[in-house]
């Protein structure tokens, strides 16, 4: 029950952060939101990453599977926000999607170095999944 609730509420975070952005009239409410999202992001990340380099006694299949879940529906939310309000932005009026989501991920700041921890995670939990899918499910027979 405890798996299926922590399951429930971390699929739920992404969905919650694209319903704001995309229903509240707010510019500044859903920045925000998606600033504390990518915060959250940021440290579950960093518990992945943790768990992939010191694994321990259990297996982290189902955290690691969410956060990929998290990453995906929170980049698809957030790089969305970016590319229809560039003009909230400092620097990023008048720019292409596709020189927005470059501005994002290569901005030379605090910022970029965040981003690159969280996708670093992304691919880490993909490389865990391969390497511990095998025992994670003879586990469940």
């Amino acid at each position: 029950m405890k798996k299926l609730l922590f399951i429930l509420l971390f699929a739920y975070v992404p969905l919650l952060c694209f319903g704001i952005t995309a229903n509240h009239p707010s510019i500044t409410f859903s920045s925000e939101i998606l600033l504390i999202a990518n915060y959250v992001l940021l440290v579950v990340s960093l518990f992945s990453l943790r768990f992939f380099f010191w694994p321990g006694e259990e297996n982290r299949m189902v955290f690691q599977l969410l956060n990929m879940l998290f990453t995906a529906g929170f980049y698809i939310v957030a790089l969305r926000f970016i590319i229809l309000h560039n003009n909230y932005y400092v620097g990023y009026e008048g720019l292409t999607p596709a020189e927005c989501i470059k501005r994002f991920f290569l901005s030379y700041d605090l910022s970029m170095v965040v981003q690159w921890v969280i996708l670093f995670s992304f691919l880490i939990n993909i490389i865990y999944v391969i390497k511990y899918a095998k025992n994670y499910y003879m586990d469940l027979t």
